[in-house]
């Protein structure tokens, strides 16, 4: 959903700058189609790429967060701190930063608990294979 939120404005756009360009209705309309597709593409391509490493994608997410945290406190916070000019308000730009960790923390602490409620569940599963087909699968008690 996020991603066709943000494709269909940008594909009108570029509709809109093909047309300006020169390009008839008809040749806009199948290039900007053509970089539709490649949204597609990209999408599959990356479901099978997750699929394949999802053991991997707590580590990923870690390091992801982990980045972020050193863009803030090493980049952005001390220039932000040196760019008032004054000591005194360190302590709010401190307050303000926790302040937007808690809000985080609270916004996205119910989906964190849920999501451990899933996969307690999940744990209860047990692997079985059917019989008929020979498929295996995953089922509750």
């Amino acid at each position: 959903l996020a991603v066709l939120v943000h494709e269909v404005p940008q594909q009108i756009g570029y509709l809109v700058i093909l047309k300006n360009a020169g390009y008839n209705e008809r040749q806009s309309l199948l290039l900007c189609a053509f970089v539709a597709l490649t949204a597609v593409i990209g999408a599959i391509l990356g479901y099978v790429a997750v699929s394949q490493v999802s053991g991997l994608i707590p580590y990923a997410l870690a390091m992801s967060g982990a980045s972020f945290l050193f863009i803030v406190l090493h980049g952005l916070l001390p220039e932000l701190m040196h760019q008032r000019g004054s000591l005194k308000s360190v302590p709010m730009q401190l307050f303000l930063v926790l302040l937007g960790v808690a809000f985080s923390i609270l916004v996205l602490g119910p989906a964190h608990d849920h999501e451990h409620a899933n996969a307690e569940h999940a744990h209860g599963a047990t692997e079985t294979t059917m019989p008929a087909s020979g498929a295996t699968g995953i089922v509750g008690h």
